[in-house]
């Protein structure tokens, strides 16, 4: 309903305060099956780095992926030339498992599982889940991985990760769309000729496309892989 309001002209003098009943209506729905975490759970994630919670789990790779994007184009050893093979970026999958090697060392000390195309539900596969035990309870991060060109781009986030993926039983409705940027003179969702240049403004443009009530519940990543 409020998704209509906000859309409809008519209550464009309204629109602050029905956008600010919209996030509040999101984080209710959101945490909607949160469980307030044990005593031993808080401690474990403040002493000893443990998961408490999968909106823990979530916030812990997507300031991982932050840091890999800094050490991707800023360290020394210039990494982002793995992303290349003769001078032609890697298609999606081989981008993702490069990715997927540097988490895995960092998430495993954390007692945090990695694995790539999880079998799910009706034979479908997720690209990237990270697993752990919380309170004796196996918990899922489930994370799709789009390059810009992928035809699906804008709507792969709702459409698949979100209905197919963390609907599983244990991801608690929850997950993260990891976008490869490879410059702007890649196709944008199978197009050639876009209007956006930077990663950042991709992000934007998957933002606003992510449908409202999902914004609590799905993190957008768009990792920058290009040369420039």
């Amino acid at each position: 309903m409020l998704t209509k309001l906000l859309a409809d002209k008519r209550f464009t003098d309204f629109y602050d305060d029905l956008r600010h009943m919209a996030v509040q209506l999101e984080r209710k729905v959101a945490l909607h099956d949160f469980q307030v975490p044990s005593v031993q759970a808080v401690m474990g994630l403040l002493d000893e780095n443990r998961i408490a919670t999968v909106e823990d789990l979530r916030a812990l790779v997507v300031e991982l992926l932050n840091e890999f994007q800094s050490w991707v184009k800023n360290a020394e050893t210039n990494p982002i030339n793995q992303f290349y093979d003769g001078g032609d970026r890697l298609d999606e999958n081989t981008s993702r498992d490069r990715i997927v090697d540097r988490l895995k060392n960092q998430l495993n000390l954390l007692n945090v599982g990695v694995n790539i195309e999880t079998h799910m539900s009706n034979s479908n596969r997720c690209d990237i889940t990270a697993e752990c035990s919380i309170n004796g309870d196996q918990k899922l991060l489930v994370i799709e991985v789009k390059g810009q060109w992928h035809s699906e781009l804008y709507s792969a986030a709702s459409k698949q990760l979100f209905d197919r993926y963390s609907q599983h039983p244990n991801a608690a409705k929850q997950g993260i769309y990891l976008v490869l940027w490879y410059g702007k003179d890649e196709k944008i969702a199978g197009k050639k000729i876009h209007s956006i240049s930077t990663a950042k403004e991709l992000h934007r443009e998957l933002k606003n496309s992510l449908p409202i009530d999902l914004n609590a519940r799905i993190d957008i990543v768009v990792l920058d892989l290009s040369k420039t």
